[in-house]
């Protein structure tokens, strides 16, 4: 309306330049005289520039806490915008964490029935189911991983509204790089590698489950219900076909109803969990083995297996450039650059 222009130049991961010309006419003085604004005001508005950093939160690559998190933790991201979601997984990218996203709740408690994740970041409105009501639906299921709002309401009170509701704590939108680091530092840690063992909390829960049926008591339906959605949460890798084949008994089981069927069964399968989490650290030197079936699942063309196998570098010693070597290979395989990982692992193979 004023015959101006706004204009905007940007590169991804460097940064933006807004323009903004106004077409001003000349002010009356109080003289009632027209007079230019003056040399020295014209130049410090053609010098005037802004630089922001609250994008980065004043943080660079190198300065976060990525050797503070476990190789191979894993994180939800629920929003149904998919912007957001990008610009969420990009922020989480340098920390070398494996990123799942989804875009409803429905396929958030589909995602959480499928995977064991660190941490979730959950967007709170969003149509059909949102955030209050996805959490609350997943606690109705034995659910204990730490899940934290996204909100774009800043208001005073909602982190105390967020935690009534069973958050552990919330972001607001835009991320704020350094609350996000801040967020990641204090709920993911070093000893909850899911790549290798459920966490002690769901572990306790089966435990109480296999106590309870071994009992001998009446079971009631909700009971098995709870019961078979933690069965169907839980996803043994690809390397434990035993556990695989006892989940699926335990699930079948819990839905039939056969309480005889799931304490023939049960035992078992707490102790062959408990023996998994008491085996976190695995022997140094391994490193090639798992490159070399990671290398095989892709030549097979299953790049999921090869991510599931990838998990396991997280619980390996590494020496420095090994792991740098999961780092890389981590950020080639979400790229899906398949046939550079097979090349970078052959070089690997042959160091």
């Amino acid at each position: 309306m004023m015959n101006g222009s706004i204009s905007v130049k940007s590169e991804y991961g460097k940064g933006s330049v807004f323009t903004v010309e106004i077409i001003q006419e000349l002010v009356d003085s109080a003289d009632f005289q027209s007079v230019p604004i003056g040399e020295e005001t014209a130049a410090s508005l053609r010098n005037f520039r802004y630089v922001s950093d609250i994008a980065l939160g004043g943080l660079t690559n190198g300065q976060i806490n990525r050797s503070s998190l476990p190789a191979g933790g894993r994180v939800l991201v629920v929003d149904d915008l998919m912007a957001n979601l990008f610009v969420a997984r990009e922020l989480l990218k340098p920390y070398g964490l494996h990123i799942d996203t989804a875009s409803s709740g429905n396929e958030a408690i589909e995602r959480v029935r499928q995977n064991n994740y660190n941490l979730i970041l959950m967007d709170h409105m969003m149509p059909e189911m949102d955030g209050v009501e996805t959490l609350a639906h997943l606690q109705l299921n034995g659910f204990n991983t730490p899940v934290i709002a996204l909100t774009a309401n800043a208001l005073r009170g909602m982190r105390e509204y967020y935690l009534e509701h069973g958050f552990q704590d919330y972001l607001s939108k835009p991320i704020n790089m350094q609350a996000l680091d801040d967020i990641l530092v204090k709920y993911i840690h070093t000893n909850n590698n899911f790549s290798l063992a459920l966490d002690a909390q769901r572990l306790d829960m089966l435990n109480h489950f296999r106590a309870a049926f071994e009992s001998g008591r009446r079971i009631g339906e909700d009971y098995f219900a709870r019961f078979t959605a933690l069965i169907e949460s839980i996803t043994p890798g690809d390397d434990d076909p035993k556990l695989r084949e006892q989940a699926a008994i335990l699930a079948e089981a819990g839905r039939q109803r056969d309480a005889q069927k799931v304490r023939e069964t049960l035992s078992a399968f707490c102790a062959a969990l408990q023996s998994k989490a008491d085996a976190q650290i695995t022997e140094s030197g391994s490193a090639d083995k798992i490159l070399q079936r990671i290398k095989d699942a892709l030549e097979e063309g299953d790049a999921k297996k090869a991510g599931n196998i990838l998990t396991e570098m997280g619980a390996v010693k590494l020496a420095p450039e090994e792991r740098e070597w999961y780092f890389t290979l981590y950020d080639l395989l979400m790229d899906d650059k398949i046939q550079e990982a097979l090349e970078r692992i052959g070089k690997w193979l042959k160091y």
